[in-house]
């Protein structure tokens, strides 16, 4: 009886699967039928050869192989992966996501021995490399030429612009992406710039595009916000917003690309499809952000919130909400004047390798006078399994992947078109309350721009600070320092002591008068600003520098070392302070003090999480492996010297001393490939940016240096370089 009654109720339990699943009572779940229009729909998008996903699930073999893990993935929710919590906001376009009844299947074929049925009925897996979802589009565009993201190492941040074909206006109206390499592309943003800076900044740098997360001149396109993740739906503006593309301009693709365990060619297929009417509804992108996030170790509950009132009825059209590692719930709300909450979107288990911009399938309208909040939470603690530190060390706010952030863009239409300047105004408003006025925001504006290497546009926020503040010494420095750069030492001296004039202790302005003095051989004036201030701030690293650097100016070693050991415990921490003690050793004779702390300015993390702190350890880190090197060659040590100019010139490819010596420790090595390649970089340069070809020469052992410096100059397609060192006379180099 017993059995029976079991018999009866699995029976029931494979009807009831059989009702949910739309099959008839006497069908067996197989794979031609069942499995493959899941797998299809859901999973292949991610799962296929050149795919992102980790293994390829095109056939029915490679998917009965991992049928234990994929039903165990799915019956988590794990995969397919969507982030968005269903019940907190409207319904977004290209949700993905298995019912309960695809669920069942799957674990219901499993457990039924994976029937193949009729395999001629499963049609070809779809080509998703060459494939266009939305059909062929108007216009194709590709990279000028690929780039390869090295097969080791941390995530990249790439830009690359690219030059547009166009002799006419054109009103784009949808953008898809082909990755065409497997793995490597996690998410991409498209943008636009119309000033030519971009394509200049990849001059800037060895090899395609140029690094880094932060823009520079390129810019979302006007009201809209377009990005590409795995698996997501092609972009597609709402009716009516069509965005502006202008002979001229170049798209700029932001790719973030993670290395695959070997080298990738990275270039993809960006396909635009244009319409044939302009716009007619303005669409704005609002911005809220915090990046002065500083979260401790170990704290799970750290909660970030921004707030911006909406001052006209408008229509919500898409959402973009970005943290990185340490982001793990994500809350974007409306708080209208005299209604409920009303969610836009929340992501209770945010995961970075899984973000994205969410369009909704209707607009979501907001009364006017409501206020939209960006409120998100941080986990540093051990819990959290995408900490990418264990132990959590504390975390602030930054440009690296590692750092952390919180920013939130909202693409709006205005209920009326006239309304468009309210809301931007508002979005004005915002901007200078967040930076604490006007002027400061003007001021923070300049500080991005030069990290991003815009120096005129730098220039221009500066002075604007300046006319709506007189009194802002700061940014008379930040100017005296861009001046200082350039050449024009007057004028940098000039502004750094319009800066004293205004906050007299200002200790930038005072260390770069005193910097300006020494240059110009006022050393005993220079003297008494720099042990008045090092007397008033003994515990700021710059103060301490500057004063040893004084001291060895005038040739009193024996003070400037004082300057160090007594800085030894404050400046444990700073890569500059050891580097510079380091060279201070070398200058006295002690080798194996300088190269304890030359491997200590190796093994000190930056003192900064910002861009420019990164770029500036990044560079001493470059000089301390080149100092080492220089040790390492001089104890007839080659093969030690190559690891230390290897990573010297990871750090800083145009480190042209670091060639040079490159080149010749691999002719000491043995290793001629490598010497012809490092004399390549060299002599292709123009000719005020490189060394001549005696210097060149003077620097590598004869005869074969002088071989494979001609080889290099014909390798350059330089012919005239060749015929110079055929023509000078052999040396007695070393």
């Amino acid at each position: 009886m017993k059995h029976q009654h079991r018999t009866i109720i699995a029976a029931l339990a494979c009807l009831l699967a059989a009702s949910l699943s739309g099959q008839v009572e006497e069908e067996v779940v197989n794979f031609a039928d069942h499995i493959s229009p899941i797998i299809r729909n859901n999973c292949v998008d991610c799962h296929y050869p050149e795919g992102i996903g980790p293994f390829d699930l095109s056939t029915f073999e490679q998917i009965r192989r991992r049928v234990k893990q994929i039903t165990g993935v799915t019956e988590s929710r794990f995969m397919p992966p969507w982030k968005p919590h269903p019940d907190y906001g409207p319904a977004l376009i290209g949700e993905r996501g298995l019912s309960d009844e695809e669920i069942n299947l799957i674990k219901m074929w499993q457990e039924t021995g994976m029937k193949a049925g009729d395999l001629s009925k499963v049609p070809p897996a779809p080509d998703q490399t060459s494939t266009w979802t939305l059909g062929e589009p108007d216009m194709i565009v590709q990279l000028p030429e690929s780039y390869v993201l090295p097969a080791e190492g941390i995530d990249v941040y790439r830009n690359f612009a690219i030059p547009i074909p166009l002799d006419e206006i054109k009103y784009v109206q949808a953008f898809e992406l082909l990755p065409e390499t497997r793995l490597a592309i996690h998410h991409a943003l498209l943008m636009l710039d119309d000033s030519g800076r971009s394509r200049e900044r990849e001059k800037e740098e060895v090899g395609v595009g140029f690094d880094g997360m932060g823009i520079g001149s390129s810019a979302p396109p006007s009201g809209h916000i377009v990005g590409w993740t795995p698996g997501q739906v092609p972009y597609q503006a709402y009716p009516g917003t069509a965005w502006e593309l202008s002979p001229g301009t170049d798209l700029v693709l932001q790719l973030h690309l993670l290395p695959s365990g070997k080298p990738e060619t990275i270039n993809p297929k960006i396909g635009l499809y244009f319409s044939d009417e302009p716009p007619d509804k303005p669409s704005f992108v609002l911005q809220m952000r915090s990046y002065d996030v500083d979260i401790p170790a170990g704290e799970s509950e750290y909660w970030v919130e921004e707030v911006m009132e909406l001052p006209v009825k408008a229509n919500v059209l898409s959402v973009y909400p970005h943290t990185h590692y340490l982001g793990k719930d994500i809350q974007l709300f409306a708080m209208s004047p005299e209604g409920p909450k009303q969610w836009l979107i929340r992501i209770p288990d945010w995961d970075f390798n899984w973000q994205g911009d969410y369009r909704y399938k209707e607009p979501v309208q907001i009364p006017a006078g409501s206020k939209i909040h960006m409120r998100y939470r941080f986990d540093n603690s051990e819990d959290n399994l995408r900490n990418p530190n264990s132990p959590p060390i504390n975390v602030r706010g930054g440009w690296r992947s590692f750092d952390e952030m919180a920013e939130a863009m909202i693409q709006v239409i205005p209920d009326r078109v006239e309304d468009l300047p309210k809301i931007k105004e508002a979005q004005k408003k915002y901007d200078f309350k967040k930076a604490g006025g006007e002027a400061r925001f003007h001021y923070f504006s300049g500080i991005y721009l030069e990290q991003q290497r815009e120096v005129d546009r730098a220039i221009q926020s500066y002075l604007t600070t300046i006319r709506l503040d007189p009194s802002f010494a700061s940014a008379y420095v930040k100017l005296g320092s861009i001046y200082e750069s350039a050449g024009d030492l007057q004028q940098a001296e000039a502004l750094y002591k319009e800066a004293l004039a205004y906050q007299p202790d200002l200790i930038p302005a005072q260390l770069g008068v005193a910097k300006l003095m020494m240059q110009s051989q006022r050393i005993r004036q220079a003297g008494f600003i720099l042990k008045d201030v090092y007397a008033e701030n003994p515990n700021h690293l710059q103060c301490n520098l500057y004063l040893a650097r004084y001291f060895l100016t005038r040739g009193e070693t024996e003070e400037a070392l004082s300057i160090f050991k007594e800085g030894e415990g404050a400046f444990n921490n700073s890569p500059e302070f050891h580097f510079e003690y380091a060279q201070v050793l070398l200058e006295t004779g002690n080798q194996s003090g300088a190269i304890n702390e030359l491997n200590q300015a190796l093994e000190t993390a930056p003192s900064g999480t910002g861009l420019e702190s990164v770029r500036t350890t990044n560079k001493i880190q470059a000089e301390v492996h080149y100092s080492l090197a220089r040790i390492h060659v001089e104890h007839s040590e080659y093969k030690l010297a190559d690891k230390q100019l290897d990573a010297c010139l990871i750090k800083s490819p145009d480190h042209l001393d670091a060639l040079l010596l490159s080149a010749r420790t691999a002719i000491e090595n043995q290793q001629s490939a490598k010497a012809v390649e490092r004399l390549v970089n060299l002599v292709a340069r123009p000719e005020d940016s490189t060394f001549s070809t005696e210097d060149i020469l003077a620097n590598l052992p004869d005869p074969i240096g002088r071989q494979l410096l001609e080889r290099a100059y014909l390798e350059a397609g330089n012919e005239a370089g060749a015929s110079r060192v055929r023509s000078l006379r052999p040396s007695t180099n070393p």
